[in-house]
């Protein structure tokens, strides 16, 4: 299956090669070669306006494809445009309310813009329909205040105990709740254990990094400043120590 993942890639078809990744993710979410796959389909940046241009083409034609609408919000987040992945978002829940995959992407909107109140709802919905939702989870865990910790850690470990496979989301939620509910010191062999199974899964891969690190540091030549942020009314995301949210797997 990654070997057709790759094959997608190589000859440009992006849309299905990520699509087709994403879908065996979620069956296989450990498999090395599918992340390894998915994360070079993400590490290319021009791409994602393609499929930018031509979901909006096909949406002109079928205004009301949920398919299309999460695929381009996904582009969109990933190109920096904000408002267009809002947008699309709260379309495809408008249409799509029920799609767990679509809720998640609209509970990580809402919380992006800084609401607390509707994401946790959504999330908790997510939970009770599906109480192995990892992505869910972590999500729920970086949210938690210290007096919702321990009841939603004794969740996480239940689901933990009864997973047939080791899935760093799940470990990574436990090492937030420990660090709300006993502290960061007691939490702190928790987050190493999902750091390694998430090296793991997906390996660093230092080459890459240096890579990426000097395409930046081009764009600023010396004796060029580099171009500062003004005020902003907008609510910076709240990161959390683990891989950026995917849409779940």
């Amino acid at each position: 299956m990654e070997n057709l993942s790759n094959a997608l890639m190589q000859i440009g078809q992006i849309e299905k090669a990520l699509e087709y990744t994403e879908q065996n993710l979620e069956k296989h979410p450990n498999n090395k070669e599918l992340n390894r796959v998915l994360d070079e389909i993400y590490l290319k940046g021009n791409d994602w306006r393609v499929i930018v241009e031509h979901a909006s083409k096909r949406l002109e034609t079928d205004p009301d494809n949920v398919s299309l609408l999460t695929r381009r919000a996904r582009a969109h987040s990933i190109i920096g445009f904000v408002e267009g992945n809002s947008k699309d978002v709260a379309r495809a829940y408008e249409l799509a309310r029920g799609d767990k995959k679509i809720a998640f992407m609209k509970s990580l909107n809402l919380h992006q813009q800084g609401d607390k109140k509707a994401p946790t709802e959504i999330f908790q919905r997510i939970f009770a329909e599906d109480p192995g939702h990892a992505a869910s989870l972590l999500q729920m865990s970086t949210m938690a205040g210290s007096e919702d910790a321990t009841h939603l850690l004794d969740s996480v470990e239940a689901v933990i105990s009864n997973s047939e496979n080791e899935i760093s989301e799940l470990e990574f939620a436990k090492a937030h709740l420990i660090s709300k509910s006993q502290g960061m010191d007691v939490a702190m062999p928790q987050f190493a254990r999902g750091n390694a199974l998430q090296h793991d899964t997906n390996p660093y891969n230092f080459e890459e990094a240096e890579k990426r690190c000097h395409t930046i540091t081009e764009l600023f030549p010396d004796g060029i400043d580099a171009p500062q942020a003004g005020p902003s009314e907008i609510p910076a995301p709240i990161l959390s120590w683990a891989n950026p949210a995917r849409v779940p797997r």
